[in-house]
C-alpha cells in the first residue's frame, strides 16, 4: 500500500489512516454513526486522508455509505489461528454475534442439547449471561432433541413468537425426528440451529478437528436433512454476515406460511473473532398478506347470501386470536352458517355458539350436505372418499398457501382462490354482507331454527355418549366433561388424543381463543415438551406463575413423547402442568386405517397382539414420570368413575401448589374408545357379507324390550373414534320406538334406507352381535339369579359297559336318532316323563299361572325370541317319551309271547318239536314296568345326571363383574366375528332355553355360555378360528375350561351345530320384526323374577 497509483504516502500518515480506520469500525455501531462523539479535528484528518487515497485504492473495499448496515470487510476481522484468544472477556466470536441477534429479533428462549460441535456457543453462553443478564435468552437443557423443538414449538403456536433450538451436527439434527415436521405442518415459526463438522484438520483455524468423531460427522449436505420440511434452509460460511443470515431465517420463519427455518455452522467459523455491529431490526419484518380483492369478497358475499346450507371450513384460522370472533360475527349475520374445524391445531370457533360443528378432521355430515363452502386456511377440509361435497356445491379457498407448494398432491375443486390472511377475508366478506341488497336479503330469509336444532341434537348426543357405564369405566368424554368442571375456566388445553382427540374436544368445548392447542402434524410424541413450552410461554407473557396448564395424550403418544426427559425438564426448570394418560392398552390409529382399507382382510380379525398395536402388559405411565423426576411429582392411577373427581381434584391442587401431577386413566372397556371391524366377515359356509361399508352404529336394544326401555351398557362404535367414517356423527341416531324401530339406529351416509337393510346377507356383524347381546340380556332380566341344579341325591346304578347295559335293557340314544324318533313319536298330551327336569328348569316356565309342565315358553331365548311357548319339549322329555313307547311296545310282546307259551303247555305237541321230549326252550319271567334310563355314550351316567352336572359347568360362583353387553364388545374387539356366527350362537341359545328348556340363562352362566356359543359357532359355520388359547385370554377362561364349556355346549346342543340359511334367516327375521315378547308371553319382568328355592331336594323334586 506504499503505493497507490504512483503516488506515495508517508510513513506516519500511513499508520495513521489505519489507526483511524480500526478505531471507527472497531466501536459500537450507535457510536459509529455519530460524529459529535469524536473530536472533530480527528474525524476531519481521518477523512481528508481517506479523500486523499486514489479512487483505485478506496475501491478495495466496500464504501461505507453504501448501506447503513455495511461495515468495511477489513475492520472484520476474524481468526486465522487455532491457538485460543488471549482475552476471553474481550472475546466477540460469531457464535456472540449469533446469540445477539436472536435477542435483538425478540427470541428469549434457547432450548439446546450441546455436543462437541458447540465450543464457542457455550463460551457465548457464559459470557452473554454475565454480561447481558436481562437480555440473554433463558437457555433450557433439553436431553433429547424432540423435546428441545416441540417445546419450542408450543412456546410459539400461543405467542406467534419464534424459538431458538440448538442441536449437535447431524445426528441432533436427525434427532428432531418428527418434532420438525410438526413444526412444519403446524405452521410453527422456530429457528433451528446446528453445528457443522469442522473442516480443518491440521490446526489452521481455531475449531479446527480435534476429537475423533469430527470424521464421523462430516457429511456431504447436513442441511438436505430436514430442508424439505423447513421455510429456509442454509449455512453460514462466514462470521461477518451471521447477523443477516439468523434475520433472513427468521424472516421466513414469521412469514405466512409459517414454519421452522434451518441454519448450520462449522466450528470455525463459529469460533471467528469479528467486530460487533448491528442491524436495523425494522428492516428485517415480515412479509404481510393482503385481504381479498373486493371482487372476490362481492363474490363469496352473494354466495352466501343465496345459499341454503352454507359451510365454513378453516384449520389453522384460530392461530390469530382475532379470528374465531370475526367468524362468529359472521356466523350471526349468515343465519344457517355452520363451522366445521377439520385441523383441531387451534380453537378456531367457540363451541357455545349454534353454528359449531365441532373438530371432524375432514369427515362431517355438514359438508357433504351443503351447498356454498368457504375453505378458510385449511390444509384439509374433507376427504373425498368418505366424505365428498355435493358437485354443485359452490366452493371458494381462501388461504396463505392455496397451493400447498409443500403437498405434491393437493387439489380442491374451488370455483375461486385466493391468496389472502385469514382474518382479513373474513372481515371483508362480513363488511360486504353489510351492503344495502345483500343485507335485505339476510334479513327476508328464514331465521336459523333448523342450524339451533342442530346443535341442540349434537350437544345432546355428546352428553349421551359421555356417560360413565353400569360397570363403572368410563370414556374419554366422561373424563373430559370432569375436567372441565374441575380445572380453571383459563385453563390452557394441550391436546395429543389421536383416535380420541374428537371425543376430547367435543366434551371440552373450547371457547376462549388460544385455549385449545393441538399437534399440528402427525409426528406422535409432541404434546409433552408442547405442554411445557406452552406453560412457559404462559409464564413468559404475564411474568409470574402463568395460567393453568393441562396435557391429555393417548398412551402410545405418551411412550413418544419420551417422558424421561419431559419430566426432567419439568422438575429441574419448575414447570408444573397436568398430564392425562388415555390409556386404551396400545395404538389403535393402525387398526382404523386397517379396516378403511381391508375391512374384510385377515387383519381385521385378527388381535391387538396379533397385528402388533398392544401394549400389553401396560407400563405404569405414572412412575416413568415419576422416576424421571425423582420422585418429586403427583402420580395416580384410576378406573373407575366413582373414584376420577376425587383423584383429578388431587392431582389438580398438586399442580397448582406447583408439582407436576401425572394420571393414568384406564379405559378397557370404555365404550367411545373401541375400534371395532363394523363390516360383515364372509360366513364360508352362509355367503354372508359379500359386500361391505363402515357404518357408525349405537347399541340399542330391540323392540321387544320391555316397556320400551334402553340397554343401559349402550356401545358406540366408529371406526374413527374423532368421528364418522361417513360423515354423520353431528348427532347421535333418534331414540327407538319399540312399535317398530329395528334395533339399532344405522347410519351410512344415506338418509333413506336401502333393501340391503333387509337383506340377511348383507347384515353387517355388529348388528347380528347388538341381536345376541340384547336377546340375553333379555333372557337373564327374565329368569333372575336361579342358582344351578344341585347334584342329585338318588342312588343310580353303577356305570356300566355297553353289553351289560344291553342286558340291562338301559337304551341308548344318539342325536340323529333321537331327530327322527321325536318326529315318528310326538309326546302324548297325558304322558308324564320317567325323569323329570330340574327343578331350575320347570322354575324358567313364564306361564306359571297355567300350573303345568306345559305352560309358558322357556326362559328367554338366546336371541330372546322365536320359541313355542309351552308346547315345547325338553331333550330329557323327549328321551323319555321315545324310550316309554319302546318299552310298552316290548312289554306288550312279552306278554304274547308268554300267553303263546301257556296255551302250548295245555297243548298234545310240542311246537318246538322237542328233542327226545326235552324241551330246550324256557318260560322267561316278565319284564317288569321300570323306568329306563337315558344313556349316552358308552360307560355313561344316565343323562339326567350328565345333565345337571353339565349345566353347572357353566355357572359361575359369583356374578362376573363385567355385562353381558360390555363382555360381548371385549369378544368383538379381540376376536372380531362374522354374521354367520352371532346368529348362529344366537339361535343355539334359543333352542336350548325356550324350546328345549334344557338350561336357565342367568347373570351367572351367561358369559360362560356366550362364550362357549361363539367358539363352536365359529369352527361350525367359519372355515378360519382363532387359536384356542388367545380365545380363551379374550373370555377371561383357562384354555382346560374353554375346552370343557366347548365340549359340554356341543353335548347340550346334541351336536346339531350346522345351521343352514333357511333357519338362520327365520330367525333374524324374528328378532328383527320383534315377535320374541309374544313368543315368550310376558312383559313384566317382576312377574318373571322368582325367589330362591332350596338346595336339597328330594328325588320327588326333580
Amino acid at each position: 500500500m506504499s503505493v497507490l497509483r504512483g503516488t506515495a504516502l508517508s510513513s506516519p500518515a500511513l499508520s495513521r489512516f489505519r489507526v483511524a480506520l480500526i478505531t471507527t469500525a472497531s466501536l459500537p455501531s450507535g457510536i459509529r454513526h455519530r460524529s459529535s462523539l469524536c473530536h472533530r479535528g480527528s474525524l476531519a484528518h481521518i477523512t481528508e486522508a481517506v479523500a486523499s487515497v486514489p479512487p483505485i485504492a478506496r475501491s478495495s473495499r466496500p464504501s461505507s455509505d453504501s448501506t447503513h448496515n455495511a461495515h468495511p470487510a477489513a475492520a472484520r476481522l476474524s481468526s486465522t489461528s487455532s491457538a485460543p484468544a488471549k482475552d476471553p472477556n474481550n472475546m466477540y466470536t460469531a457464535s456472540f454475534a449469533f446469540f445477539e441477534a436472536i435477542w435483538e429479533a425478540g427470541i428469549t428462549h434457547c432450548f439446546v442439547n450441546l455436543g462437541s460441535d458447540h465450543p464457542s456457543i457455550i463460551e457465548a453462553m457464559v459470557k452473554g449471561k454475565r454480561e447481558a443478564d436481562g437480555r440473554f435468552p433463558r437457555i433450557i437443557t433439553c436431553p433429547n432433541e424432540m423435546v428441545a423443538l416441540s417445546m419450542a414449538d408450543g412456546y410459539a403456536r400461543l405467542t406467534g413468537k419464534p424459538q431458538c433450538v440448538i442441536v449437535h451436527v447431524d445426528v441432533g439434527t436427525q434427532g428432531l425426528g418428527a418434532a420438525v415436521h410438526n413444526a412444519s405442518t403446524g405452521r410453527a415459526p422456530v429457528l433451528v440451529f446446528a453445528g457443522l463438522s469442522p473442516f480443518t484438520l491440521d490446526g489452521e483455524l481455531r475449531g479446527s478437528r480435534t476429537e475423533y468423531i469430527h470424521w464421523i460427522q462430516d457429511v456431504p449436505d447436513q442441511k438436505q436433512i430436514v430442508s424439505q420440511y423447513c421455510r429456509y434452509a442454509a449455512e453460514i460460511k462466514t462470521g461477518t454476515n451471521v447477523k443477516q443470515m439468523v434475520n433472513r431465517a427468521l424472516q421466513f420463519a414469521r412469514s405466512d406460511p409459517q414454519g421452522p427455518v434451518y441454519l448450520c455452522g462449522a466450528r470455525e467459523v463459529m469460533e471467528a473473532d469479528i467486530q460487533p455491529y448491528a442491524l436495523r431490526q425494522r428492516d428485517w419484518d415480515p412479509v404481510q398478506l393482503g385481504p381479498l380483492p373486493q371482487s372476490g369478497a362481492d363474490s363469496i358475499a352473494d354466495a352466501l347470501v343465496e345459499a341454503e346450507r352454507p359451510v365454513l371450513v378453516t384449520g389453522y384460522g384460530g392461530r390469530n386470536h382475532k379470528f374465531p370472533d370475526a367468524v362468529v360475527k359472521l356466523a350471526d349475520k349468515v343465519k344457517g352458517l355452520q363451522v366445521v374445524d377439520s385441523g383441531g391445531s387451534d380453537m378456531c370457533f367457540p363451541a357455545d355458539h349454534a353454528a359449531w360443528r365441532g373438530l371432524r378432521f375432514g369427515v362431517d355430515d355438514a359438508i357433504s350436505k351443503a351447498d356454498t363452502i368457504l375453505v378458510v386456511d385449511c390444509d384439509v377440509p374433507w376427504i373425498p372418499t368418505r366424505c365428498r361435497p355435493h358437485e354443485d356445491a359452490k366452493i371458494f379457498h381462501v388461504d396463505v398457501d392455496p397451493l400447498k407448494q409443500q403437498m405434491p398432491l393437493f387439489y380442491l375443486g374451488a370455483g375461486a382462490r385466493f391468496r389472502a390472511d385469514a382474518l382479513a377475508a373474513v372481515e371483508q366478506i362480513t363488511a360486504a354482507l353489510d351492503d344495502g341488497p345483500r343485507a335485505d336479503k339476510l334479513k327476508a330469509k328464514s331465521s336459523d331454527a333448523a342450524r339451533n336444532k342442530d346443535y341442540r341434537e349434537l350437544m345432546d348426543g355428546i352428553a349421551e355418549k359421555a356417560k360413565p357405564l353400569q360397570d363403572g369405566s368410563f370414556g374419554t368424554g366422561h373424563l373430559a366433561q370432569t375436567l372441565k368442571k374441575l380445572c380453571p375456566e383459563d385453563t390452557l388445553w394441550v391436546v395429543e388424543a389421536v383416535t380420541n382427540t374428537s371425543f376430547v374436544h367435543d366434551n371440552l368445548q373450547p371457547t376462549r381463543p388460544g385455549s385449545w392447542i393441538n399437534c399440528g402434524g402427525g409426528g406422535l410424541g409432541w404434546s409433552g415438551g408442547g405442554a411445557l413450552g406452552v406453560k412457559l410461554a404462559t409464564e413468559a407473557e404475564s411474568g409470574g406463575k402463568g395460567k393453568f396448564v393441562v396435557q391429555i395424550v393417548g398412551d402410545g403418544t405418551y411412550l413418544f413423547s419420551v417422558p424421561g426427559s419431559v419430566y426432567w425438564i419439568s422438575k429441574r426448570y419448575k414447570i408444573p402442568v397436568l398430564t392425562i394418560v388415555l390409556n386404551n392398552k396400545g395404538w389403535h390409529a393402525p387398526r382404523r386405517s386397517l379396516l378403511l382399507v381391508h375391512p374384510d382382510g385377515l387383519g381385521s380379525k385378527a388381535s391387538n397382539e396379533e397385528v402388533n398395536i398392544s401394549f400389553d402388559p401396560t407400563p405404569d405411565y405414572s412412575g416413568i414420570a415419576k422416576a424421571a423426576a425423582d420422585g418429586d411429582i403427583f402420580a395416580a392411577r384410576v378406573s373407575e368413575a366413582s373414584k376420577l373427581e376425587g383423584v383429578l381434584k388431587e392431582a389438580i391442587a398438586n399442580v397448582q401448589a406447583g408439582q407436576t401431577a401425572v394420571l393414568d386413566c384406564s379405559f378397557f372397556n370404555t365404550r367411545c374408545d373401541i375400534r371395532a371391524q363394523l363390516v360383515p366377515s364372509i360366513g364360508a359356509r352362509m355367503g354372508l357379507g359379500r359386500d361391505t361399508d363402515v357404518v357408525i352404529a349405537q347399541y340399542l336394544l330391540p323392540p321387544y324390550w320391555f316397556l320400551g326401555t334402553r340397554m343401559s351398557a349402550t356401545a358406540f362404535f366408529s371406526p374413527e373414534a374423532g368421528g364418522p367414517s361417513t360423515g354423520s356423527d353431528a348427532c347421535p341416531p333418534p331414540p327407538p320406538v319399540p312399535s317398530s324401530d329395528p334395533g339399532v339406529a344405522v347410519t351410512t351416509g344415506l338418509s333413506v334406507s336401502t333393501p340391503d337393510e333387509h337383506d340377511l346377507s348383507k347384515l353387517p356383524p355388529i348388528e347380528a352381535l347388538e341381536l345376541l347381546s340384547a336377546g340375553v340380556e333379555l333372557l337373564v332380566r327374565l329368569t333372575g339369579d336361579i342358582p344351578p341344579t344341585p347334584p342329585s341325591k338318588t342312588p343310580t346304578d353303577p356305570m356300566m359297559s355297553g353289553i351289560q347295559a344291553e342286558k340291562a335293557d338301559i337304551a341308548r340314544s344318539h342325536s340323529d336318532k333321537n331327530l327322527a324318533l321325536s318326529a315318528r313319536h310326538p309326546r302324548q298330551a297325558d304322558s308324564k316323563p320317567a325323569n323329570k327336569s330340574p327343578p331350575s328348569q320347570d322354575c324358567a316356565g313364564a306361564g306359571r299361572d297355567g300350573g303345568g309342565d306345559d305352560g309358558g315358553g322357556g326362559g328367554g331365548g338366546g336371541s330372546g325370541g322365536g320359541g313355542v311357548g309351552g308346547k315345547g319339549l325338553s331333550k330329557l322329555e323327549m328321551y323319555s317319551a321315545q324310550l316309554r313307547a319302546q318299552q310298552q311296545a316290548k312289554q306288550q310282546q312279552a306278554k304274547q309271547q308268554q300267553q303263546e307259551r301257556q296255551q302250548m303247555q295245555h297243548g298234545d305237541a310240542d311246537p318246538d318239536g322237542g328233542i327226545d321230549g326235552v324241551r330246550l326252550r324256557h318260560e322267561t319271567s316278565p319284564i317288569s314296568d321300570t323306568q329306563p334310563y337315558v344313556v349316552i355314550g358308552d360307560d355313561a351316567r344316565p343323562v339326567n345326571i350328565q345333565h345337571e352336572a353339565i349345566t353347572r359347568k357353566f355357572y359361575s360362583k359369583k356374578e362376573p363383574p363385567i355385562g353381558v353387553g360390555q363382555y360381548l364388545l371385549r369378544l368383538h374387539q379381540f376376536c372380531p366375528m362374522s354374521s354367520a356366527v352371532y346368529l348362529a350362537t344366537s339361535l343355539y341359545i334359543h333352542r336350548l332355553a325356550v324350546e328345549e328348556r334344557a338350561i336357565l340363562v342367568t347373570r351367572r352362566n351367561a358369559h360362560r355360555l356366550l362364550l362357549a356359543g361363539l367358539r363352536v359357532a365359529m369352527k361350525a359355520m367359519e372355515d378360519l378360528s382363532y387359536p384356542h388359547n388367545k380365545v380363551a385370554k379374550v373370555g377371561g377362561v383357562s384354555e382346560l375350561e374353554l375346552a370343557r364349556l366347548e365340549i359340554s355346549f356341543c353335548f347340550l346342543t346334541g351336536f346339531e351345530l350346522i345351521v343352514g340359511e333357511e333357519a338362520m334367516r327365520r330367525h333374524w327375521e324374528t328378532l328383527r320384526d320383534g315377535r320374541a315378547k309374544q313368543m315368550l308371553r310376558s312383559s313384566e319382568p317382576p312377574d318373571l323374577r322368582l325367589g330362591k328355592r332350596p338346595r336339597e331336594l328330594t328325588a320327588a323334586g326333580r
